[in-house]
Parts: structure tokens; C-alpha cells; sequence
């Protein structure tokens, strides 16, 4: 909001934006600024790491040429074309981290914090200042969507992201992009359960905005991912030095310890010693949070029928990137590598409740069954039933049960209670 209003408050004439395509994507006119030495001195000249070329970026999706204009090279997909789009971005962050570290050195200061990262606890606070004088936000709005577009005139997303939420840097900032160019989902250690709010959340944002491509993004020396490479070497009593924590990780790891969220990323730490069994503590930290982005995208195609169906029909891509917070540099990781047969094994859709799912609070449960009675008093119930999925029936009789509500009726009476408050039995 206050980069549109420090933007807004200047005075500038604008330009319309021309497009030529009969001999592909030729020029395109870049908004004008207040006046020629606004333009210089905000802007900056093509070293300058901050300085932003209008053809470096092309957003406008329905081109049936699929035509970076930059390169003219000639995607086949509109898919190929995101990516592509997306790793250009990334290199233009990955210079302007470069510049930012060198001048932490200049001015003396220290590039790694205590646990070995990069130390950029400024580095939101900087960007999005200098982000600010330069007008880059506002310019890229103006050339991609006219004068008339802006923050309040949303489009349709490139991509969904799903990273770490202990990750430091912005999706958009890595991937050198528009903000509203990317939809994300950020969740500790960038994994997932079969019947959790980030599958949910990935099937809402397919329904309404339908981004062509979904990335799981993974983040080298990952905080959660390393707990559990230490927590099974020490199960295993591997002979593996583990360095020594600051006190705060240590603290941290103390209360992972044991976690849901930790049980969920320990089998991509066991496929990492299963991988590289003379591996060490670095290399099977690296090696396990690779894994962990093939795990998260296992549990997305093989969990949701959505996903798993968009999969399949080629509405919807989903890929692997591994992220270097040392380099800042991406690296795509493309289709998980058993991709072609994950979609094969398409989910019924059904969703059961086993023992290990958690409670429901008495007042979604009485409101589960008070719908559900509405449903069945209108004629509208039955459709709830359990299919005869074989995978089903075996999760539900060996999981457990975990029901939302004990009911207590006549054993004469004429309707089953499920089908009453027509609920899965």
C-alpha cells in the first residue's frame, strides 16, 4: 500500500504498451516516468543489479507460440514457458543477492549467521525499500497489465509454491517475479499429510484461480529436515559426527523432538541413509532434503483426486526445485521420478477417519450431524457411503477409528443411524 501511494503521488505520463506477434513478440514500450532524471537516477543502468529490462519478463498466458521475448525461443507448452519465465527471474535474485553479500563484506560485516546460513535478516527490509525508489512493483504492473492494472486487479497466478515456512526469502523475490504472479503455500518443512489443510489448500487454489504449475519447493540445510537426519542417526547409532548446536537450535530441535511434524519428514531421512549409507552429516542433510520434495509430491498426487486427475490430464504440472540459501540459486528439479506411475494410482475421493486423525471440537461434530440430518430429511442424503475402494475398507479396519460422535438410539429402529444424519458408518 505505501509503495502505491509513494508511486502514485508522482506525476507520469504513460505510454501504451505495443505488442507486435506476426513475426513473434518484437517490441514493447516501457512506461515513462516523471521526467528523464527520475527515470536515470531511480532506475539505474543494466549493471546495476537492480535495474529491471521490461522485455526480461513476459506474463501474458494464451500466447499460442509460447515465445520467451528475451531469447525467441519457441516453448511447447505454456508450462515449459512458466519455468523457463521463473529460472530467468531467479538468476536476476541470485545477482542481486550477490551484490548485497559483496557489500556486507565491504562494510565489514559478517555474510554467515550462528547456524551457518546466510545472514540476511535485512535482507526483506532492504529489498522492498529499494524495490520502493526504483518503482520496480509499479512498473512491472503498468507494462504487463496497462496503466489501469494494479494490486486490486488480480490475475490469473503462473504457479503455486508450496516451501518451508522457516524459509527467510519471499517466493516471488526468489523467483524474480510479480507477486501476483504466484500463489503460496508455506508450511513447515514444505511437507504434508494425506488429509491436511495444505492438500486442502492446493485443491481450493486449483478450483478457483487454476495456475498451470505446482511447485514443492525444497530448501537446502533445512532446519526440520536436519532433526531428522540426527534423530535417525542417533536411532541407528551411526558413527556420523553431528556438529554441535547453537543453544536456540538446540532448543528448537528439543521441541521437535517427538512431533507430528517431525514424524512426517523422518522417512526422508531414512531414505537418505538408505541412499548414501557412508554418507556424511552434510551430504545426508542435502541428500534427505532433496528427498523430502519427492515425498511432499508422492503425498499430493497420490492423496488428492483433484491434483491427482489435473495430473493426468495435463492441466496441471507438478515439479520439484531445490533452493541453495547459501546462493540464492534455484535449481528445478522437474517431475517426480516414478511421476508416470503416481498418477496411475488415482485416489477414490473418499476420506476416512482412522486413529490417528484428530479429534473433531463438539461444536463441528454437532454441526456435522445437523447438516447431515437436513440432508437426509430433504431427500438429498445417501451420497455420503463408503465406495467399495479395497484401500479404504483395508485403512479403515486396520488404522482404527476415530468417529466424531457416539450416538445412542433404539435398536428397532427402522433407518440405520448413519444413514439418519447421513454420515460414512
Amino acid at each position: 500500500g505505501s509503495c502505491v501511494r509513494r508511486l502514485t503521488s508522482m506525476r507520469r505520463a504513460a505510454s501504451s504498451n505495443s505488442l507486435s506477434r506476426a513475426n513473434g513478440l518484437e517490441s514493447k514500450q516501457r512506461t515513462a516516468f516523471a521526467t528523464s532524471d527520475v527515470l536515470e537516477q531511480n532506475l539505474g543502468r543494466p549493471g546495476d543489479p537492480f535495474y529491471h529490462n521490461p522485455d526480461d519478463h513476459h506474463d501474458e498466458i494464451g500466447d499460442p507460440r509460447f515465445t520467451d521475448p528475451e531469447t525467441g525461443h519457441i516453448f511447447q507448452n505454456q508450462q515449459d514457458l512458466i519455468l523457463w519465465e521463473l529460472l530467468q527471474g531467479n538468476r536476476k535474485y541470485v545477482k542481486w543477492l550477490q551484490n548485497h553479500m559483496q557489500r556486507r563484506v565491504d562494510n565489514g560485516g559478517d555474510v554467515l549467521s550462528h547456524n551457518g546460513h546466510a545472514d540476511l535478516g535485512d535482507l526483506g527490509a532492504l529489498s522492498t525499500a529499494q524495490l520502493k525508489q526504483v518503482g520496480y512493483l509499479q512498473q512491472i504492473e503498468e507494462e504487463r497489465l496497462g496503466v489501469g492494472g494494479g494490486p486490486l486487479r488480480p490475475t490469473r497466478p503462473k504457479a503455486l509454491t508450496i516451501a518451508c515456512a522457516r524459509s527467510f526469502a519471499p517466493m516471488d523475490h526468489i523467483f524474480g517475479t510479480d507477486a501476483r504472479a504466484l500463489m503460496s503455500v508455506r508450511v513447515a518443512g514444505y511437507t504434508c499429510s494425506a488429509a491436511d489443510s495444505v492438500i486442502g489448500s492446493v485443491e481450493f487454489a486449483l478450483a478457483e484461480k487454476a495456475p498451470p504449475v505446482l511447485i514443492v519447493v525444497g530448501n537446502a540445510r533445512n532446519d526440520i529436515v536436519s532433526t531428522a537426519v540426527r534423530s535417525v542417526i542417533a536411532s541407528r547409532g551411526l558413527n556420523i559426527a553431528v556438529p554441535v548446536d547453537a543453544e536456540i537450535d538446540h532448543n528448537f530441535r528439543a521441541d521437535l523432538e517427538g512431533s507430528a511434524l517431525l514424524r512426517l519428514v523422518l522417512p526422508s531421512a531414512h531414505d537418505a541413509l538408505q541412499r548414501l549409507p557412508g554418507g556424511t552429516y552434510d551430504q545426508l542433510v542435502d541428500l534427505a532434503c532433496r528427498m523430502n520434495v519427492w515425498r511432499t509430491i508422492e503425498t499430493l498426487l497420490t492423496s488428492s483426486k483433484n491434483i491427482s486427475e489435473a495430473a493426468t490430464d495435463g492441466t496441471l504440472r507438478v515439479v520439484g526445485a531445490f533452493f541453495d540459501v547459501m546462493s540464492g540459486s534455484v535449481q528445478m528439479m522437474g517431475q517426480h521420478p516414478s511421476h508416470s506411475e503416481l498418477i496411475k494410482l488415482t485416489p477414490s475421493g473418499d476420506v476416512v477417519r482412522t486413529a490417528e486423525e484428530k479429534p473433531v471440537p463438539a461444536e463441528e461434530a454437532a454441526t456435522m450431524l445437523y447438516s447431515g440430518n437436513k440432508r437426509y430429511s430433504n431427500g438429498r442424503g445417501g451420497f455420503n457411503q463408503l465406495s467399495g475402494d479395497e484401500k479404504l475398507l483395508k485403512q479403515l479396519s486396520e488404522g482404527g477409528q476415530n468417529p466424531v460422535a457416539v450416538i445412542v438410539g433404539c435398536a428397532d429402529s427402522r433407518a440405520p443411524i448413519e444413514m439418519l444424519f447421513d454420515m460414512r458408518p
